[in-house]
Order: structure tokens, then C-alpha cells, then sequence
């Protein structure tokens, strides 16, 4: 009994970590498309308005789901979908 006590925890442990890393990981990848998306050009358009408002419900999200980053999931591919058009905007601002 006390072997399977043990050993749930640890696998309660693991789980934790990985949701930890998880979260740590998406902020990451949030914080580097804001960063893209405040250094570009295009930072005037429609498009970027509608970036940094889907940027503050992806923060949001987080806030409010924390330690389960995954329920964030519509929220985040909205952000980098609008992330993407803004690209393809500055590409097409550039030629």
C-alpha cells in the first residue's frame, strides 16, 4: 500500500513539472511573438490592434487558468494566427 502511495506522488510530481514547464514554455513563445509584433512596421495596422488585444486575452487566460496553460488553447492560436497576417503584411509592406 505505502509502495503505491509513493508512487502516485511522484507521478503527481511529474505531472506538476510538466505543466510548470508547459506554462513556461507558451510564455515564452507569447513573449517572442510580442516581441515580433512590437518591432514591426506594420505595428499601425487593423491587424496589430487585434494582435495585442488577442496578446491581453492569451495573458488573461493564464492568469485565470494557472498551472493549466493548456485551457488557453483557443485563445493562443488566435494570437499567433493574427501574428502570422501581421507578418505576411510586413512582408508584403517590404517588396
Amino acid at each position: 500500500e505505502l509502495e503505491r502511495i509513493l508512487k502516485k506522488q511522484q507521478h503527481d510530481q511529474l505531472r506538476s513539472k510538466d505543466r510548470q514547464a508547459s506554462t513556461a514554455e507558451l510564455l515564452g513563445e507569447i513573449r517572442d511573438l510580442s516581441q515580433q509584433i512590437n518591432t514591426s512596421p506594420t505595428a499601425q495596422s487593423q491587424t496589430y490592434g487585434q494582435a495585442v488585444n488577442a496578446r491581453n486575452q492569451v495573458a488573461a487566460c493564464l492568469r485565470k487558468n494557472e498551472g493549466k496553460a493548456l485551457d488557453c488553447w483557443k485563445e493562443v492560436s488566435e494570437f499567433k494566427s493574427l501574428v502570422a497576417t501581421l507578418e505576411r503584411e510586413f512582408v508584403a509592406a517590404s517588396h
